[in-house]
C-alpha cells in the first residue's frame, strides 16, 4: 500500500499478481492536502490515516474486506459527552487492546475497540482518578499538546509533547511511570516528534536537536516460550551485584514464580511485556541468599511455559 497527498487517486495496492490499484475512496475524503500515519490494524481488518487539516483534522478507517470508509471527526465527542474539536493530529497508532490512540493539540484521545466493533464515533479520554478521598479524576494529560506516542511490549503510553517531554504511562493509563525532560534526563530537547521502539525495549526519541535513546525495562514479549530463549542475567549473580535480576524471552503477561532448589516460593508475578525483573528479595522483602533459583513460568491462559536457573552468589 501506498499513498500520496494532493492528488487524484490517493491510494494504491499491489494486487498478488504484481499490479497496481487505485483504491476508489479518495473522493470520500474532504481535505487530502495532508494525508498521514497508515497502518493496517492487527485485530479489525481496516486500514487507518489521518487527513491533518487546520481545525478539520478527520481520523478514516478502511475497511479493505466491506470496501467502505468509515469518518471521525473533525469535531469528536468524548465519553463524558464534552465536545473537543483539535486544531491539529499528529499521530496514530494501535494499542495491544486493539485501541485506536490520537495524538492531538487537546492531548491524547482513544477509539475504544468495543466503540470501533460498534461503528459508534464516541473517543474516549481518559480519567486518571485522584485518588485523594474523592470521586473525582482529571483527563490524561488534558490539554497538553501530543505529538508522538509508542507502545511497548507491556502496553505501557509512551507520550511525546511539544514542549513538555515524554510521558511513559501505565498499561491501564492510571499512573505516570515516568516524565522525561531535558532537564531532568539526557533529553536533547521537550519536543518530541517522534517516538520508536525496538523488540529488545530501546525507546529513540527524534527532537528537533537529534536523536538519542533510552534503555527500557520492557522488551516485545515472544508469541511462545522455549527454553532456548527464556534466560535470566546477569547470571550468575555476583556479590556485587544489587541490582535487578532479568527474565526475558517470556510471553504477553506470564505468571513467573521463582523457588528454591528445595521448591520454597520466594517471588511471584507477571511479567510486563516479555520481561520480569526480581530484586533478589523473598516475600518478605528479605535478600536471599546464595543459591540455585528456579523461575518456572507458564502463559497467561495457565498453559505450562519453561524453567529457568539463577544462581545467586553472596
Amino acid at each position: 500500500m501506498v499513498f500520496n497527498s494532493s492528488v487524484e487517486n490517493c491510494f494504491w495496492t499491489l494486487d498478488k499478481n504484481q499490479q497496481w490499484k487505485s483504491l476508489d475512496i479518495c473522493s470520500q475524503i474532504k481535505y487530502n492536502d495532508d494525508l498521514r500515519c497508515l497502518f493496517i490494524s492487527r485485530t479489525n481488518n481496516k486500514m487507518w490515516f489521518l487527513s491533518n487539516y487546520w481545525q478539520t483534522s478527520q481520523l478514516y478507517a478502511y475497511d479493505y474486506i466491506k470496501n467502505t470508509l468509515h469518518t471521525y471527526g473533525p469535531t469528536y465527542i468524548n465519553e463524558d459527552g464534552v465536545q473537543i474539536t483539535p486544531n491539529f493530529f499528529y499521530k496514530i497508532k494501535e494499542d495491544r487492546e486493539g485501541n485506536i490512540w490520537m495524538c492531538t493539540s487537546s492531548g491524547p484521545l482513544y477509539l475504544s475497540a468495543a466503540n470501533i466493533r460498534l461503528g459508534a464515533q464516541e473517543v474516549t479520554q481518559h480519567k486518571v482518578p485522584r485518588n485523594d478521598g474523592t470521586n473525582y479524576a482529571d483527563y490524561l494529560l488534558d490539554g497538553i499538546n501530543t505529538r508522538s506516542i509508542a507502545i511497548d511490549g507491556g502496553n505501557r503510553k509512551w507520550l511525546g509533547t511539544n514542549s513538555n517531554g515524554v510521558y511513559l504511562i501505565s498499561s491501564d493509563c492510571n499512573t505516570q511511570i515516568q516524565h522525561f525532560t531535558s532537564d531532568n534526563s539526557p533529553l536533547l530537547s521537550n519536543t518530541i516528534l517522534d517516538i520508536l521502539i525496538e523488540p529488545s525495549g530501546k525507546v529513540y526519541f527524534a527532537t528537533p536537536k537529534g536523536l538519542c535513546s533510552y534503555m527500557s525495562d520492557v522488551t516485545l514479549p515472544s508469541n511462545e516460550m522455549n527454553k532456548n530463549d527464556v534466560y535470566a542475567y546477569p547470571n550468575p549473580v555476583k556479590p556485587d551485584y544489587t541490582g535487578l535480576v532479568k527474565i526475558v524471552g517470556l510471553t504477553f503477561d506470564a505468571d513467573v514464580k521463582i523457588v528454591t532448589s528445595n521448591g520454597v516460593l520466594v517471588n511471584q508475578g507477571r511479567s510486563i511485556g516479555g520481561t520480569y525483573t526480581w530484586n533478589q528479595c523473598d516475600l518478605k522483602g528479605r535478600k536471599v541468599s546464595s543459591g540455585i533459583y528456579m523461575v518456572e513460568t507458564a502463559t497467561s491462559e495457565g498453559e505450562s511455559g519453561v524453567v529457568c536457573k539463577i544462581a545467586i552468589i553472596k
